[in-house]
Protein backbone atom coordinates (compact mmCIF):
# COMPACT_ATOMS: atom_id res chain seq x y z
CA UNK A 1 0.00 0.00 0.00
CA UNK A 2 1.36 3.39 -1.01
CA UNK A 3 -0.10 6.83 -0.37
CA UNK A 4 -1.70 8.22 -3.49
CA UNK A 5 0.60 11.25 -3.51
CA UNK A 6 3.82 9.32 -4.11
CA UNK A 7 5.97 8.95 -7.21
CA UNK A 8 8.09 5.82 -7.61
CA UNK A 9 11.36 6.79 -9.28
CA UNK A 10 13.15 3.46 -9.77
CA UNK A 11 12.57 -0.29 -9.56
CA UNK A 12 11.95 -1.36 -5.97
CA UNK A 13 13.48 -4.85 -5.77
CA UNK A 14 15.34 -3.83 -2.60
CA UNK A 15 12.06 -2.73 -1.02
CA UNK A 16 10.18 -5.91 -1.98
CA UNK A 17 13.10 -8.01 -0.69
CA UNK A 18 12.18 -6.93 2.85
CA UNK A 19 9.34 -9.43 2.55
CA UNK A 20 11.73 -12.33 1.92
CA UNK A 21 12.20 -12.83 5.66
CA UNK A 22 9.27 -10.87 7.09
CA UNK A 23 5.51 -11.05 6.78
CA UNK A 24 5.22 -7.27 6.54
CA UNK A 25 7.27 -4.10 6.30
CA UNK A 26 6.41 -0.61 7.53
CA UNK A 27 8.16 2.73 7.42
CA UNK A 28 9.89 3.43 10.71
CA UNK A 29 11.36 6.66 12.06
CA UNK A 30 12.73 7.83 15.39
CA UNK A 31 9.56 9.86 15.92
CA UNK A 32 11.45 13.11 16.41
CA UNK A 33 9.96 16.40 15.23
CA UNK A 34 11.51 19.71 16.22
CA UNK A 35 13.47 18.10 19.05
CA UNK A 36 10.57 16.17 20.61
CA UNK A 37 9.59 12.51 20.27
CA UNK A 38 6.05 11.80 19.12
CA UNK A 39 4.91 8.14 19.14
CA UNK A 40 2.50 8.72 16.25
CA UNK A 41 5.48 9.58 14.06
CA UNK A 42 7.22 6.20 14.62
CA UNK A 43 5.18 4.49 11.90
CA UNK A 44 4.29 6.77 8.99
CA UNK A 45 1.64 4.89 7.06
CA UNK A 46 2.61 6.04 3.56
CA UNK A 47 4.17 2.69 2.63
CA UNK A 48 3.02 -0.61 4.11
CA UNK A 49 3.98 -3.94 2.55
CA UNK A 50 2.25 -7.18 3.38
CA UNK A 51 2.50 -10.84 2.47
CA UNK A 52 -0.63 -12.98 2.60
CA UNK A 53 0.56 -14.60 5.84
CA UNK A 54 0.75 -11.13 7.43
CA UNK A 55 -3.02 -10.67 7.46
CA UNK A 56 -3.03 -10.50 11.27
CA UNK A 57 -1.43 -7.05 11.01
CA UNK A 58 -4.21 -5.86 8.70
CA UNK A 59 -6.83 -7.24 11.07
CA UNK A 60 -5.18 -5.56 14.07
CA UNK A 61 -4.92 -2.27 12.18
CA UNK A 62 -8.61 -2.44 11.26
CA UNK A 63 -9.48 -3.22 14.88
CA UNK A 64 -7.49 -0.25 16.18
CA UNK A 65 -9.00 2.00 13.52
CA UNK A 66 -12.37 1.41 15.23
CA UNK A 67 -10.97 2.29 18.66
CA UNK A 68 -13.32 4.89 20.17
CA UNK A 69 -10.83 6.74 22.36
CA UNK A 70 -7.87 9.02 21.46
CA UNK A 71 -4.45 7.48 20.93
CA UNK A 72 -1.36 9.60 21.56
CA UNK A 73 -3.60 12.68 21.91
CA UNK A 74 -5.22 12.10 18.49
CA UNK A 75 -8.94 11.49 18.25
CA UNK A 76 -10.42 8.88 15.90
CA UNK A 77 -10.42 10.10 12.33
CA UNK A 78 -8.08 13.03 12.97
CA UNK A 79 -4.85 13.69 11.12
CA UNK A 80 -2.28 11.01 12.15
CA UNK A 81 -5.01 8.59 13.31
CA UNK A 82 -3.82 6.01 10.73
CA UNK A 83 -0.29 6.23 12.12
CA UNK A 84 -1.46 5.91 15.74
CA UNK A 85 -3.51 2.83 14.89
CA UNK A 86 -0.75 1.30 12.77
CA UNK A 87 1.73 1.62 15.65
CA UNK A 88 -0.67 -0.20 17.98
CA UNK A 89 -1.28 -2.89 15.37
CA UNK A 90 2.46 -3.46 14.84
CA UNK A 91 2.99 -3.72 18.60
CA UNK A 92 0.00 -6.00 19.14
CA UNK A 93 0.22 -8.42 16.24
CA UNK A 94 2.59 -11.36 16.09
CA UNK A 95 3.51 -10.50 12.50
CA UNK A 96 7.21 -10.13 11.80
CA UNK A 97 7.69 -6.59 10.47
CA UNK A 98 10.76 -5.26 8.74
CA UNK A 99 11.53 -1.58 9.11
CA UNK A 100 11.47 0.25 5.80
CA UNK A 101 14.25 2.87 5.94
CA UNK A 102 12.42 6.16 5.64
CA UNK A 103 15.34 8.09 4.15
CA UNK A 104 15.75 5.55 1.31
CA UNK A 105 12.13 5.04 0.42
CA UNK A 106 10.19 8.16 1.24
CA UNK A 107 11.35 11.69 0.58
CA UNK A 108 9.36 14.91 0.34
CA UNK A 109 12.46 17.00 -0.43
CA UNK A 110 12.82 15.59 -3.96
CA UNK A 111 16.25 14.09 -3.37
CA UNK A 112 17.79 12.57 -6.47
CA UNK A 113 18.78 9.53 -4.38
CA UNK A 114 15.30 8.75 -3.04
CA UNK A 115 13.43 5.81 -4.56
CA UNK A 116 10.04 7.35 -3.83
CA UNK A 117 9.02 10.97 -3.64
CA UNK A 118 6.14 11.98 -1.43
CA UNK A 119 4.08 15.08 -2.18
CA UNK A 120 3.29 15.38 1.53
CA UNK A 121 3.73 18.98 2.53
CA UNK A 122 2.09 22.34 2.20
CA UNK A 123 3.17 23.29 -1.31
CA UNK A 124 0.90 21.11 -3.44
CA UNK A 125 1.32 23.08 -6.67
CA UNK A 126 5.12 23.08 -6.36
CA UNK A 127 5.06 19.35 -5.57
CA UNK A 128 2.85 18.68 -8.56
CA UNK A 129 5.20 20.65 -10.82
CA UNK A 130 8.20 18.62 -9.59
CA UNK A 131 6.27 15.39 -10.11
CA UNK A 132 5.33 16.31 -13.69
CA UNK A 133 8.96 17.00 -14.57
CA UNK A 134 10.21 13.83 -12.85
CA UNK A 135 7.49 11.74 -14.48
CA UNK A 136 8.63 12.92 -17.91
CA UNK A 137 12.26 12.13 -17.00
CA UNK A 138 11.22 8.63 -15.92
CA UNK A 139 9.25 8.11 -19.14
CA UNK A 140 12.33 8.96 -21.20
CA UNK A 141 14.50 6.59 -19.17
Amino acid sequence: MFDADMLVRRPLADLWSLLDRNQAAVLMTNGVWEGRIYPHLFTPSGVVLMRRDGRELVDAWAKWDCHPEPLYAHKPGEWFWDQCTLLHAVEESRVSCAAIPYDRFCCNHFSGKAAIWSAHGGWKQRNYDYFVVEHEVQRVL
